[in-house]
């Protein structure tokens, strides 16, 4: 069986979504069969004003080509 393979891709200004990204690669490496590269994908983003991060909107948003593409 292929070990799931996963990243967790997030932003964060104050260290609090850095904290929470470090819990997911830590519970995802103690699965067994399981390496924290490129599998899955995981955003975490602060919230401002009950928004998204521009930061992490724009970064999305710059992503609507690929996805069209479906690459």
């Amino acid at each position: 069986m292929k070990k799931a393979k996963i990243v967790v891709l997030f932003y964060s200004t104050y260290g609090n979504t850095y904290k929470m990204a470090e819990g997911v690669v830590e519970g995802a490496k103690s699965v067994p069969g399981v390496e924290v590269l490129l599998r899955r994908v995981i955003f975490g983003t602060p919230t401002r004003f009950g928004n998204m991060a521009a930061q992490m909107k724009t970064f999305i948003d710059s992503m609507g080509r690929l996805w069209a593409k479906k690459a």
